[in-house]
C-alpha cells in the first residue's frame, strides 16, 4: 500500500510540475520569498518562548520534514530558474541591463543554450556576478542550514 501511494504522490506531484512553473514565470516573488523565509521561521521558532519546547516530538519531527523539503523544492525551482531571475532582477533594477542567449557548443560537441548580461556601469556587472555567487551560495546552503537548524532542534 506504501508503494502505491508513494507512486500516486509522484504523479501528483510531476502533475503539479507545469502549473507551478508558470506560477513562477508569472511572479517569482513569492516563491523567493518563501525559500528566504522559512529557515528564518525556523530559527525564530527555535528561540522564542512559545516555539518548539511547547509541541511534542511528533508534531516537531512532522514540521521539520515538511519545512526541509519545502526549502530543498524551492532551492531546485529557483537554482533551474536562475537565468530568469538575474535578468528579472537585471531589467527591474539595473540601469541599461541587457541579457543574450545564443547557441553554443561545448568541447564535446554538445550544442546548448549560453547566456551572458551587459550593463551600462561596471559596479553593476560585478554586483551581478556577486549576486550570481550569493544565489548559488543560498541555493545549497539554505536546505543545508533549515535541516541543520531542525536537526538542532529536535535534539
Amino acid at each position: 500500500m506504501k508503494w502505491a501511494l508513494s507512486i500516486l504522490l509522484l504523479v501528483v506531484l510531476f502533475l503539479a510540475a507545469a502549473p507551478v512553473g508558470m506560477a513562477f514565470r508569472v511572479c517569482p516573488w513569492p516563491f523567493v520569498g518563501a525559500w528566504l523565509l522559512i529557515p528564518v521561521g525556523i530559527t525564530t521558532l527555535r528561540y522564542s518562548r512559545y516555539g518548539f519546547r511547547r509541541i511534542s516530538q511528533r508534531t516537531a519531527k512532522r514540521i521539520h520534514q515538511t519545512a526541509f523539503v519545502a526549502t530543498f523544492v524551492l532551492s531546485l525551482i529557483l537554482f533551474i530558474n536562475f537565468n530568469f531571475v538575474r535578468d528579472n532582477i537585471g531589467h527591474r533594477y539595473i540601469e541599461g541591463y541587457e541579457s543574450f542567449y545564443y547557441p553554443d557548443v561545448d568541447e564535446f560537441g554538445r550544442s546548448w543554450i549560453a547566456s551572458d548580461f551587459n550593463t551600462f556601469y561596471w559596479k553593476d556587472r560585478i554586483f551581478l556576478r556577486g549576486f550570481e555567487v550569493l544565489y548559488i551560495v543560498l541555493c545549497i546552503g539554505l536546505p543545508v542550514l533549515t535541516s541543520w537548524r531542525l536537526f538542532a532542534i529536535l535534539r
